[in-house]
């Protein structure tokens, strides 16, 4: 049987390369993207070049609606899910100086990153918990 991961924020980058990877591992692959469907695309023909399956699905996974929705999709599109790999997420870029971390909207960026990151734990938990053993390690 095949095993399916998901994967937030494939699209480009980190995400994009932990999608080849799992394929050249053996899964199948679902590659999550919130704005940039073309990029997910060609992350999803990488994994099928690699004999895996892949689908591209769009969710803000920071929004619980958009959380349900991909959930939803993943259980009637995909082999079954064996789990996340959690990559999507907002990034700050500072060099670290204290005159830039006290700037207007330093903080207020922080604060969307933490809130990023309430949203997704607190609205996936109850949605993919069910979906794999909870002693499987991936």
């Amino acid at each position: 049987m095949s095993q399916t991961v998901l994967i937030t924020g494939a699209s480009r980058g980190i995400g994009a390369a932990c999608a080849e990877l799992a394929a050249r591992q053996g899964w199948d692959v679902v590659v999550n993207y919130q704005h940039n469907a073309q990029a997910a695309q060609q992350v999803v023909q990488a994994v099928q070049a690699h004999g895996r399956q892949a689908w591209a699905m769009q969710a803000d996974v920071a929004s619980e609606p958009d959380l349900l929705r991909l959930f939803a999709d993943i259980d009637q599109r995909c082999t079954p899910l064996r789990g996340p790999i959690n990559n999507a997420g907002w990034w700050i870029a500072l060099s670290g100086r204290r005159d830039e971390l006290a700037a207007p909207g330093a903080h207020d960026a922080h604060q969307r990153v933490g809130h990023h990151g309430v949203r997704a734990r607190g609205a996936a938990p109850h949605e993919h918990t069910p979906r794999w053993p909870r002693r499987q390690h991936c």
